[in-house]
């Protein structure tokens, strides 16, 4: 099966080298690989790209900043049967793509696998993740969703170009994503051997990317607001009101932020929709 890799870069050339170099390593006929890359930066990426030869690469340089506007500039150009969306600074398994297509001839029912996300050590990364296979539902999907690891049949559903980074609400896309195809009763199923790494974050999320990230939950749940999104906004908001009372005193830092994303979240949900 023919795969669409859309990879939206901000000036993280060394980062995308090694995304690169982790596709032309896997066990897949290259061949059946197109990697579209969507350069919102530095002109001087092109020529370092096209060192794979083995590759069969698109790249267009975009004046447009955002990732959601970016991934759907490439969605509308992908040929593959199935499509993904590596971030640029993560790294593909040898075997990834292979476990992916075997799965998906198997299973002609299903239309969307998602997979998780390790460290350098093999440890998870970004959050904890099953060790069991899921089918995923309104109820449990945000846990289970990044855009790394999302794989699914080619039919040009697009991202709301309002979240994401680089967007009005800076979070959420892929959610948002994920929650709209489960809406058009489209199969998903969470499959822990489909793996990719990507690096633990240095340090603690800044105050400003902590109010970022909920504003763009904030007007996920807005937007998408039904009892499935109430349960999920209300259990959010009441994890950030508890991380405020226990760091108010224990940890200042760790305070503020809590606070940020609390702020965030209720702006974002109350922002959206609004001109």
């Amino acid at each position: 099966m023919m795969v669409s890799m859309i990879i939206a870069t901000l000036n993280r050339e060394e980062e995308i080298l090694k995304l690169l170099k982790s596709i032309e390593a896997m066990d897949y006929d290259k061949k059946k690989i197109e990697v579209i890359v969507l350069n919102q930066g530095r002109k001087e990426l092109k020529e370092k790209i096209f060192i794979f030869k083995n590759l069969n690469l698109k790249y267009y340089e975009s004046n447009i900043l955002g990732l959601s506007k970016n991934r759907n500039i490439g969605i509308k150009d992908a040929k593959g049967e199935i499509i993904c969306f590596p971030d640029d600074d993560c790294e593909f398994q040898n075997d990834t793509l292979k476990k992916v297509v075997n799965i998906f001839k198997e299973k002609k029912e299903i239309d969307i696998l998602l997979g998780r996300i390790i460290d350098e050590y093999g440890d998870d990364c970004i959050r904890r993740w099953p060790r069991k296979k899921k089918k995923i539902t309104k109820y449990n999907f945000y846990t289970k969703t990044t855009s790394i690891t999302m794989f699914l049949r080619n039919n040009k559903y697009f991202f709301d170009e309002n979240l994401g980074v680089g967007a009005k609400f800076g979070a959420c896309e892929d959610g948002d994503y994920i929650f709209r195809l489960l809406k058009l009763k489209k199969k998903i199923e969470y499959r822990p051997e489909i793996v990719l790494y990507h690096p633990k974050a240095q340090g603690r999320i800044s105050c400003n990317k902590a109010k970022s990230y909920g504003e763009g939950f904030g007007a996920f749940c807005k937007k998408n607001f039904n009892i499935e999104i109430i349960i999920l906004f209300l259990g959010s908001i009441s994890l950030y009101v508890m991380r405020c009372i226990k760091y108010r005193i224990l940890n200042r830092e760790l305070y503020n932020i809590s606070k940020n994303g609390l702020k965030g979240r209720i702006e974002g949900f109350f922002k959206y929709g609004k001109k």
